[in-house]
């Protein structure tokens, strides 16, 4: 199954295709994941929703959201969701991974039938992982397989997962508290055109005989030819087999007649469906076979071929492969056609300009390209549409907004609606577009960001225009095709201040762009503009997880640039977070932007979401984006709310001759049943400790737990037989410690961090007590109102027989029950 597939589809070990079931269109949002439960069925999982759908595969049919049992494990996000599933045979459940910001691999079980998860849920904003992600040192996550999967493993390793880096190319093995045992780092053949990173390798499997298996949806050199990498053992033995097949990818089937074939255009890669055994042979054929050329594995029109629509309108050649040594002669055989585009009359209207990354890598979500009307005359577009590579007139979409191209003007559209444009002049103009620019829309296709075609057809479907390109920049800057110059094909991406090319700075993304949109000709200001965007939005004391801002410039990277900032928001430098510079960062010479992580601090206070706001300060050097200008990093707190209760921490002591105690208080007006309550120290594991026994706590009444035995602290400290007593305590305190009460279902109903080392001016409970008032309770952290028991204080403290302690047989103005 493809990234946002429509199908799910069978095949053999060799690719060859047995069988598909259709997913019905709309139904699906995203699916992304697959993996094999057995019995037939599989899990389907859906990227932006974060879902796991449970079906059972029909080879023929139609999959239906009806058809399906889900369970959502998250919150519904954009395309960072859940990217990779593995069926996990050590647990019963499944493992995820989660792409970026941030990254997560977790393991859960999932109940279908209840719709329920144990760890994930509608509500859920992050999994608890297995590990952390960072230590894979992944770029992003594309999948996961659990080797217990695979009978071919067995032992420890079988404990193990094998987790895929699409950006990096790289698979690891570790182990499930993230350990690298092992890695694979993928590299591209020498003559694919696009990089490791835009093969898109996003699957991994391991069958039974130990062959690995990883799918790429454009390994071929583009999106039509996704491939299937099988990786074996060094002493696994392949039997060579005979091509099944052959055919071009990226090709390039429509040349206009006044194209330039000076030197040879090349049309496409030829691509071979083999095991990449033997010796495979390519040769052409056709009565047309003498104005094509294979270069490697690359297809040519020869150079000086002329091309005349009146004298010629199309080309084809065949082209055959064949193993000398198997099969037939030749294994397999395909036929490529050139059609050829009469220009008369239309030659002046080119693609000037185009942006295949906008959809996925700009705040406009959608891509775009230009328009240029290079002639004399107006040109009428009525009823004209536009298709990618496969150049179909019957699947290429209208046009829509504009009807007609003056002479030197250059029209932009936008994939989308009146509201896509609204957010292009929103990003690419500050909100006001320019004079006389003219934006018209689409309804697809999407352009790859692999290579890809914009082909415009007039409303007769001749093809009047198009243009080829590669591979889309995939970090910041984005810049756009520049075409200028009207080619058939073209690589050269925009270069701000040259044909009308400026920069902007997306702060939604936190990336630069770079383009000319509505002008292929003009000089713009060179002046350095700075803007700042949230590329962490959210960071968290769990963990901890950072915080990111991202602070980027246009114009001149030749030197270095001081950026100038305030900061503000209710989150303190150097307290809640690591301290950072608080009034400049530097841009190093040669790069057009930097970071500032925001680390936050993991401290016991329980507090609400806190905010950094880094607003820029316009200077000399520089100007300050509009819509650039501040940007806003929360930071989330992992305390546990306390549960609101009146039996509070009123007196400790860490050491002392009779032991060490703890003293409760239901300071309220009503009784409290402790059955199922616990303590815990600064482990803050809920149910640590058993406090069932103090049973119902009247008002007024307090209670002890101690490390000694309980009735020989009663009779050290002369308690009635009344008093309340746990004893045994062997979770003991430190110096330097925490006291945690929690309720019979775990919410924690008071808490006390203490320790003189830790918090200056505290007192050190060894050998006397601390107690506290009943108006300064609230306090989680110790302080100064914490004060230490001496004999005949304010809550008339007395001796124990160990003379070296003193305790108040009250506390907090409130005596125990005699």
């Amino acid at each position: 199954m493809g990234d946002e597939g429509t199908a799910i589809v069978e095949i053999d070990k060799r690719g060859q295709l047995i069988s598909s079931m259709t997913l019905t269109a709309g139904d699906f949002a995203d699916p992304e994941g697959l993996t094999y439960v057995g019995n037939g069925q599989f899990v389907l999982v859906e990227e932006r929703l974060r879902q796991a759908n449970l079906l059972t595969y029909a080879a023929g049919g139609t999959l239906s959201r009806a058809d399906v049992q889900a369970v959502t494990l998250g919150t519904t996000v954009g395309n960072i969701g859940l990217e990779g599933v593995s069926k996990d045979s050590l647990t019963g459940g499944f493992i995820f991974v989660k792409e970026v910001d941030p990254q997560g691999i977790f393991q859960t079980t999932i109940d279908f039938g209840a719709g329920t998860a144990s760890n994930g849920s509608p509500t859920t904003q992050d999994s608890t992982n297995l590990f952390d992600p960072a230590l894979l040192g992944m770029t992003d996550i594309a999948d996961v397989f659990a080797l217990a999967n695979s009978s071919f493993v067995s032992g420890a390793i079988a404990n193990n997962l094998l987790v895929l880096g699409q950006e990096d190319g790289r698979l690891v093995e570790v182990d499930r508290s993230g350990n690298i045992l092992s890695e694979l780092v993928i590299n591209a053949d020498a003559d694919n055109p696009l990089s490791v990173t835009n093969q898109g390798f996003e699957g991994v499997t391991l069958d039974n005989d130990g062959l690995l298996y990883i799918t790429s949806e454009s390994g071929g050199g583009d999106g039509n030819h996704p491939q299937v990498w099988v990786y074996a053992p060094a002493d696994y033995v392949f039997n060579n087999a005979t091509p099944v097949t052959v055919s071009v990818a990226n090709g390039v089937n429509n040349l206009l007649e006044n194209a330039n074939t000076t030197s040879a255009i090349k049309l496409g890669n030829i691509i071979i469906g083999d095991d990449s055994l033997g010796t495979n042979t390519l040769s052409l054929s056709g009565a047309d076979a003498s104005n094509f050329e294979i270069v490697g594995n690359r297809l040519f029109l020869k150079a000086g071929t002329v091309l005349d629509f009146s004298t010629q309108s199309s080309y084809e050649v065949t082209i055959t492969v064949d193993d000398a040594t198997l099969g037939n002669t030749p294994d397999a055989i395909t036929t490529f056609t050139l059609d050829i585009t009469n220009t008369a009359g239309i030659s002046d209207l080119i693609i000037s300009e185009v942006a295949p990354w906008s959809s996925g890598n700009s705040s406009v979500g959608a891509d775009w390209f230009e328009v240029t009307n290079t002639g004399a005359n107006a040109i009428d577009i009525t009823g004209w549409k536009v298709d990618d590579d496969s150049a179909s007139f019957a699947n290429a979409s209208a046009l829509a907004g504009v009807t007609n191209i003056a002479p030197g003007q250059s029209v932009v559209f936008v994939d989308g609606d009146a509201n896509t444009i609204t957010a292009f002049i929103d990003l690419w103009f500050g909100g006001t577009a320019p004079v006389g620019l003219a934006i018209g829309t689409y309804g697809g296709p999407g352009l790859g960001t692999g290579g890809d075609a914009i082909n415009l057809f007039d409303a007769t479907g001749s093809l009047i225009t198009g243009v080829t390109f590669g591979s889309s920049p995939s970090t910041s800057p984005f810049s756009t095709f520049d075409n200028a110059l009207g080619n058939p094909s073209v690589a050269n991406l925009s270069t701000v201040g040259s044909n009308g090319a400026f920069s902007v700075i997306d702060a939604g993304e936190g990336v630069i762009l770079n383009g000319s949109p509505g002008a292929i000709a003009g000089s713009v200001s060179s002046n350095t503009t700075v803007g700042i965007a949230a590329t962490g939005a959210t960071g968290s004391e769990n963990g901890p997880t950072p915080g990111e801002f991202t602070i980027l410039r246009t114009g001149d990277t030749s030197t270095a640039l001081d950026v100038t900032y305030s900061i503000s928001g209710d989150a303190a430098n150097g307290t809640d977070y690591a301290a950072i510079d608080p009034t400049t960062v530097t841009i190093p010479a040669g790069q057009s932007q930097v970071k500032i992580s925001i680390n936050p601090i993991d401290d016991v206070i329980i507090e609400s979401t806190e905010s950094i706001v880094i607003t820029l300060t316009d200077t000399a050097n520089y100007d300050v984006a509009t819509s650039a200008s501040s940007a806003t990093v929360n930071i989330e707190d992992n305390d546990t709310p306390i549960t609101v209760s009146r039996l509070q921490i009123t007196e400790f002591m860490y050491s002392g001759a009779d032991g060490e105690f703890i003293e409760f208080t239901n300071i309220d007006t009503s009784s409290v049943d402790m059955t199922g309550w616990s303590f815990s120290d600064s482990g803050r594991v809920a149910g640590s400790v058993d406090l069932s026994a103090f049973g119902v706590v009247q008002p007024g009444e307090s209670v002890i737990l101690t490390e000694a035995d309980a009735e020989t602290f009663r009779t050290a400290w002369n308690l009635p037989a009344i008093a309340k007593i746990i004893g045994g305590l062997s979770q003991n305190l430190g110096r330097s410690d925490e006291i945690n009460l929690y309720d019979a279902t775990g919410n924690l109903v008071d808490r006390l961090t203490y320790g003189d080392q830790d918090f200056s001016g505290t007192i050190r409970t060894q050998n006397s007590s601390g107690w506290i008032s009943a108006d300064q309770l609230a306090d989680q952290e110790i302080d100064a109102d914490w004060v230490l028991s001496s004999v005949d204080d304010a809550q008339n403290s007395y001796a124990s027989t160990g003379v070296i302690s003193v305790t108040p047989v009250s506390t907090s103005q409130v005596s125990i029950p005699l």
